[in-house]
């Protein structure tokens, strides 16, 4: 099992890794051929820091241009656009780079684009996509405290400003309609955002900006030194991004009219103590709360469903959290690697203690688990080294791969009758435990469950799966029986 484990995860690295490894190279740059003879430049990997792309690459005319084909070259000041680059598309395997072509290029200063460009514009050294005459890309190292986005523009695209640390006002004509994940996520030097009067789909208020028709809160200026921000009464969703490390925010208030949170909303604000969500959240987007280091108290509202992968880990001072019977939705590593955190309870809605949720939460000593939890998942609580017992749910069916490796302080686990299957490594490492009753129900065992595990006795019934592992690894045991005759 180990070596089909290993085999698989192989595998899928070199899966993610195939659009690279199938990618012919000349030069400095890496290309796939599409369908039409024509090529897709997919990677650079020179130094030049003024760059003309090439028109051809290994004799083929190149159309197209991947999003992060660029997206890493710190060192770029300027590049110019050939005529024969008609698309700028997303890469598939890296869809949250969005639709910025120089994202993190943070010494770009300029883009350049030949007037006769058929698809592309340049309008002082900012790129334009013409027919849906989009903002694509502003550069991260362009000069100037404000910019005024040219009237006639209709969208701004995600992270279109992304890391200009120069900006302090951005002013959005009453052309604008549609704005993506926050366009100035990273300009940490942002004091405020405009909106024309008379725009349909805009407004800003305090250089707040919002969407009008779903009232929908796009970008919070993240240079904005405010320690406290109360969110508008009737703003019913929180963006994307929408307060990525806005860094000097102590406490937001969030009205009853907010319902969902978005994937990193408030990531990287780490200066962040009080969080009052209003009762109608019913979604927290993944690595919505990450990194909110100073997060000592996080109230989940009980009419919340989802919470999403990440959403509250790396927040070190976060000391307890309840989860209420309402949150079906739980995405892995939700309060993974937490180091203060010493108490966590599921309420009756959780079926399952999801994979990596607990993961490093080294000062965990209390938990609670509903009945109606059937499986603790994958490395759900590795590395709870302080964790000294735990009482399994009743329902308990399944414990995955590792969920209670290197939980060194465990001494005292009762697993629960209709136990069928303990993963392999569950147990691996858990040095202080000494006995473990396993029920006649458990029928599958994976290697290494109770790896160095070194004090540990088993109890098992004559026959059972639970017996022959023993046997079979060379784990002390004993039977249940085993005194009878004194009686």
């Amino acid at each position: 099992m180990k070596r089909l484990r290993i085999l698989l995860t192989l595998l899928f690295v070199a899966l993610l890794l195939l659009p690279t490894a199938l990618a012919a190279v000349d030069g400095d740059f890496e290309y796939q051929e599409l369908d039409d003879g024509t090529v897709i430049l997919t990677n650079y990997k020179g130094g030049e820091k003024d760059l003309a792309f090439p028109e051809e690459l290994g004799g083929k005319t190149v159309s197209t241009l991947s999003t992060d084909a660029f997206s890493r070259c710190s060192e770029l000041r300027s590049v110019t656009i050939p005529l024969s680059i008609v698309e700028i598309i997303e890469n598939p395997f890296r869809p949250w780079d969005g639709s910025n072509p120089f994202l993190c290029c943070e010494s770009l200063e300029a883009i350049h684009v030949s007037p006769d460009h058929p698809t592309l514009a340049e309008i002082d050294g900012v790129l334009f996509r013409k027919a849906e005459k989009q903002l694509l890309s502003y550069p991260a190292a362009k000069e100037g405290a404000s910019y005024d986005v040219p009237q006639g523009i209709a969208a701004i695209e995600d992270e279109a400003f992304s890391g200009n640390d120069k900006l302090r006002s951005v002013s959005l004509p009453d052309s604008v309609l549609t704005v993506g994940r926050n366009p100035f996520y990273g300009c940490l030097h942002l004091l405020e955002i405009t909106v024309a009067e008379g725009n349909p789909a805009l407004s800003a208020v305090d250089g707040v900006l919002f969407r009008t028709e779903d009232r929908h809160l796009v970008s919070y200026p993240a240079g904005l030194k405010k320690a406290d921000y109360a969110v508008p009464d009737g703003t019913v969703s929180i963006g994307e991004r929408a307060f990525y490390q806005c860094d000097a925010l102590e406490s937001v208030v969030l009205p009853d009219s907010v319902t969902e949170i978005g994937e990193e909303a408030f990531n990287f604000c780490t200066s962040l103590k009080n969080l009052k969500m209003s009762d109608g959240v019913t979604k927290i987007g993944g690595s919505a709360f990450q990194h909110c280091e100073s997060l000592g108290e996080a109230t989940l509202p009980d009419g919340l469903e989802h919470i999403g992968e990440y959403a509250f880990s790396y927040c070190s001072s976060l000391k307890s959290i309840a989860i209420p019977s309402s949150a079906t939705e739980i995405g892995e590593a939700a309060f993974a690697h937490n180091a203060l955190l010493m108490s966590a309870t599921l309420g009756d809605g959780a079926t399952c203690v999801v994979q990596y949720m607990f993961y490093d939460c080294s000062a965990l000593e209390s938990v609670v688990l509903p009945d109606s939890v059937s499986v603790i998942g994958t490395r759900a609580f590795y590395s709870c080294r302080d964790m000294t017992d735990i009482a399994l749910p009743k329902g308990l069916t399944t414990v995955e791969y590792e969920a209670f490796a290197l939980c060194s302080a465990l001494t005292d686990v009762e697993l629960p009758n209709g136990l069928t299957a303990i993963g392999e490594g569950a147990f691996n490492r858990c040095g202080a435990l000494s006995s473990l009753t396993i029920p006649d129900s458990v029928t599958e065992i994976g290697e290494d469950a109770f790896e160095k595990c070194s004090n540990l006795q088993l109890t098992v019934s004559r026959g059972s799966c639970a017996a022959q592992y023993a046997e079979e690894n060379s784990i002390p045991f004993t039977y249940p029986d085993a005194n009878d005759w004194l009686n």
